[in-house]
């Protein structure tokens, strides 16, 4: 027998539900799929969308039961604490960073005024301006 040359993002896993009398299939997500999903809900909740209308939307997209979608908002939810636990010399590296890519690119456009106050944010940031 051949084996498929499938990515293995692509394939799904599917299992009974002993739960369930009508013996319906459920699909059950890849780690890939899982990990997709809590990004989506991420987004969704630094967006400030409620609780109920992520589950609301993602039961109705996904197909799945109301309490995966919680276990999915949990672990979204714990990326959120972990972003908001930054400790200050990553965070500023990372302002720093996105500030210099503003620089640069309004440099390339000609907008030197928009590059000059990135400057001076920048400057703010580390503590060398007055």
């Amino acid at each position: 027998m051949a084996k498929s040359h499938d990515d293995k993002r692509t394939r799904t896993r599917k299992k009974a539900d002993p739960d369930r009398t009508d013996g319906v299939v459920y699909h059950k997500s890849t780690k890939w799929e899982t990990n997709l999903k809590v990004d989506e809900i991420y987004g969704r909740l630094t967006k400030g969308q409620s609780r109920t209308r992520i589950v609301q939307d993602c039961t109705k997209a996904w197909g799945c039961a109301p309490r995966q979608v919680d276990t999915y908002i949990k672990r979204a939810r714990e990326m959120l604490d972990a972003d908001c636990n930054m400790q200050r010399p990553a965070l500023l590296a990372e302002c720093l960073a996105g500030i210099r890519d503003i620089r640069e690119s309004a440099e390339r456009r000609g907008q030197h005024q928009v590059a000059l106050n990135a400057v001076r944010l920048m400057t703010e940031l580390v503590g060398l301006s007055d």
